[in-house]
């Protein structure tokens, strides 16, 4: 079982990434959720390669039989009123190499 002080610490090092307002972690029955809000000048593609990076610090036994759900948020900026929150959805079963996202 992965330990929720190893979450805790997951969740700790990506807010020290400067892309990253905010992060939580936590498991559920055999999913591990990170949870990740981001700066509004962090790039689709950048908040994919952060949670990518995560899964470098799980084993491959733990990949193998945890699913992986993420959930990236941008808040909507408050200057203009026509932006809404954005907020990808990711996953990573123990049978998939990658993660597949659900919002592009």
């Amino acid at each position: 079982k992965i330990d929720n002080d190893r979450l805790v610490s997951l969740a700790s090092s990506l807010e020290e990434n400067e892309k990253v307002e905010v992060a939580k972690c936590h498991l559920q029955g055999k999913i591990v959720y990170i949870e990740m809000t981001l700066v509004d000048s962090t790039s689709k593609d950048n908040a994919k390669e952060i949670a990518n990076s995560t899964l470098s610090e799980f084993s491959e036994e733990e990949i193998n039989f945890y699913d992986f759900e993420y959930l990236l948020k941008w808040k909507a900026n408050e200057e203009d009123e026509d932006s809404t929150d954005t907020v990808i959805g990711g996953t990573k079963h123990p049978y998939v190499d990658s993660i597949t996202w659900t919002r592009n």
